[in-house]
C-alpha cells in the first residue's frame, strides 16, 4: 500500500512537469519554424526620368537583404536591406612642386540606400519557381570623397568628404526565388526605385578638360533619383 502511495505521489508531481516540459519544447520548436531570408544580389541599375537624364548610363551595384518571416508558414516576410552603386569615378597623377613625390588622387560620386523590407510569397508555384513582391521604403543616401596616394611612399596622404546628402526613396518590385538545393537557390528581381529629389555629383560630359584636381571632372546637380534595378544574386532560407 505504501509503495502504491509512493508511486502515485511520483506521477502527481512528475506528470505537471512533464506537460510543461513539453510546452516549453513545444515554444522553442515553434520559434525555430519562423524562418529566415538571406540574399546577396549583384544589381544592373537603370536611372529614369530627370536621374536619367544626368547619369548618361546604367550602373552596377550590389546589394544584402536579410529578412524573417512574421508569422508561422506565413506569406509575409519582413528586414532590412543596403544597396549601393557608383556614380561614376575619376583619377588623375601628378607630380608635386615641393616634394616632387607622385600623386594619385581619386575622386567618387556613390549612392547608399538603407531600406525596411515587406516581401510576400503567395503560395505558387512553377516546379522550383516561387514567385514574390515587395515593397520597400528607406532613407538614399549620395556621397562623394577625394583620396589622395603618394605612389612615391606607397602610402595614403588624403581622405575629404566633398559632397554628402540624403532623401527618401521608396519603391515596388516582382521576384522570383528558384530553388536549386534545399534552402538554397538563385534570386532574380526586377524593382522601381525612386527617391526624392537630392544633390549629387555626376562625371561632365565633357573630354577637353586637362585637370590635376579629379574634382573638376564633376558637376553638381539635383534632381528625384528614380532607378530601375534588376537583381540576380544568391539566396539563402533557414
Amino acid at each position: 500500500m505504501l509503495d502504491m502511495k509512493l508511486l502515485l505521489s511520483i506521477l502527481f508531481l512528475t506528470v505537471p512537469l512533464f506537460i510543461f516540459s513539453q510546452e516549453d519544447i513545444e515554444e522553442i520548436e515553434t520559434y525555430q519554424r519562423k524562418l529566415w531570408v538571406i540574399e546577396t544580389n549583384l544589381e544592373l541599375v537603370n536611372p529614369v526620368n530627370a536621374f536619367g537624364r544626368n547619369v548618361d548610363s546604367n550602373k552596377f551595384g550590389m546589394s544584402l537583404n536579410v529578412l524573417r518571416e512574421r508569422t508561422i508558414d506565413g506569406p509575409l516576410f519582413w528586414g532590412g536591406g543596403i544597396h549601393f552603386f557608383n556614380l561614376g569615378s575619376e583619377n588623375t597623377t601628378y607630380t608635386d612642386d615641393l616634394t616632387f613625390e607622385e600623386i594619385s588622387e581619386s575622386a567618387n560620386s556613390l549612392e547608399i540606400g538603407l531600406d525596411i523590407l515587406f516581401r510576400y510569397y503567395p503560395d505558387f508555384f512553377f516546379g522550383p519557381v516561387e514567385p514574390f513582391f515587395e515593397v520597400m521604403m528607406g532613407p538614399r543616401f549620395f556621397y562623394s570623397y577625394t583620396s589622395s596616394q603618394s605612389l612615391t611612399l606607397g602610402e595614403s596622404i588624403g581622405f575629404d568628404v566633398n559632397d554628402f546628402d540624403v532623401s527618401l526613396a521608396y519603391g515596388i518590385g516582382v521576384g522570383l526565388h528558384t530553388t536549386v538545393y534545399n534552402q538554397y537557390g538563385i534570386n532574380t528581381k526586377l524593382l522601381f526605385h525612386p527617391g526624392l529629389i537630392s544633390s549629387y555629383l555626376v562625371k561632365r560630359n565633357d573630354d577637353t578638360i586637362i585637370s590635376e584636381n579629379p574634382l573638376d571632372f564633376f558637376r553638381s546637380v539635383s534632381s528625384s533619383s528614380d532607378i530601375f534595378r534588376f537583381q540576380l544574386g544568391f539566396i539563402a532560407i533557414f
